[in-house]
């Protein structure tokens, strides 16, 4: 669990960790430097692929990469604002006017697994996520000190557990339904001439994409690599967590960007029906789980809410 500290930033303010006996900040900010560029690349690498390569490679009227890989692109974008301005900005209420664009964009990502029905119009979609935005970042910015790092931490945590969940029932809900049917999607391709020794005529041969489940794994480890870096933020303030949490974001979001070049057109997922029971259910469960990990961060650092 954080608690309060200063870090030698260009913009020095009021930070939501404090500096540890072993604390290195080279070390740190060498950490976060590094996590920062990868992030970036990934944006950049992802986005070209599906705006410059993909999209104008595909059949008319297909020409398009879904909401899921979109809600994708955007959280890589919000990420590398968060993690970018971290090497200026120290955690603190200042920082927090980029980094609840991570928070909101990793529920974005939440909504277009949730909120697919067509009684859900894109207008009010848009609406929902303006007022959360505005609604989170109040909550987080107006609270004095530990409330206001506590309350980012806890709508975090509930984010990142519900999220990788979700994507984790996606995963097996896909995979179940292609052991079931062992249906692959075929991608028909010119051979080399050379590569046809043995035959004079140019051959098609039909190659076959990965099932979209192996594709969707890989966001899943990055998901669950993410909310297990949360974890030990929250549970523990030593300095080699803090560590391991920002290298983590050199592991997850490289992995997002995997996917969203792996499976540029979100089409041939298969949605799991959405029972509202369920995640309700679910939702409390991440809300238990997170106010534990809170308590027990506040108890092991000694901060008093």
């Amino acid at each position: 669990m954080p608690i309060k500290g200063k870090l030698k930033h260009k913009i020095s303010v009021n930070s939501f960790y404090t500096c540890f006996s072993d604390f290195n900040q080279d070390i740190f900010l060498a950490i976060t430097l590094f996590s920062a560029i990868l992030v970036l690349l990934s944006c950049i690498f992802s986005i070209y692929y599906s705006y410059w390569i993909y999209i104008p490679s595909a059949p008319e009227g297909k020409r398009n990469i879904g909401t899921f890989n979109r809600s994708i692109l955007f959280y890589l974008v919000a990420t590398f604002l968060a993690v970018g301005s971290f090497l200026i900005l120290a955690v603190g209420k200042i920082w927090l006017a980029l980094g609840i664009f991570h928070n909101l964009s990793e529920l974005n990502v939440l909504f277009s697994l949730l909120l697919r029905n067509e009684k859900y119009t894109m207008r009010f979609k848009t609406i929902t996520r303006f007022i959360l935005l505005l609604l989170l970042f109040t909550v987080s910015l107006a609270p004095p000190w530990p409330f206001d790092v506590v309350f980012f931490k806890f709508f975090g945590l509930i984010i990142d557990t519900f999220l990788s969940i979700s994507l984790i029932r996606l995963y097996y809900h896909n995979r179940n339904l292609f052991n079931k049917s062992k249906i692959y999607t075929p991608i028909a391709v010119e051979q080399e001439r050379e590569d046809q020794a043995r035959d004079s005529k140019d051959k098609k041969i039909t190659n076959f994409m990965p099932p979209v489940h192996d594709n969707i794994f890989l966001i899943v480890i990055a998901a669950v690599i993410h909310v297990f870096g949360n974890i030990l933020v929250t549970i523990s303030n030593d300095f080699i967590m803090w560590a391991i949490f920002q290298f983590t974001y050199a592991v997850t979001f490289p992995l997002y960007a995997c996917y969203v070049v792996f499976e540029p057109n979100s089409s041939r997922i298969q949605w799991y029906k959405i029972s509202f029971v369920k995640e309700g259910f679910i939702f409390i469960a991440c809300f238990i789980v997170s106010l534990s990990l809170i308590i027990i961060g506040a108890l092991k650092t000694g901060v008093s809410l």
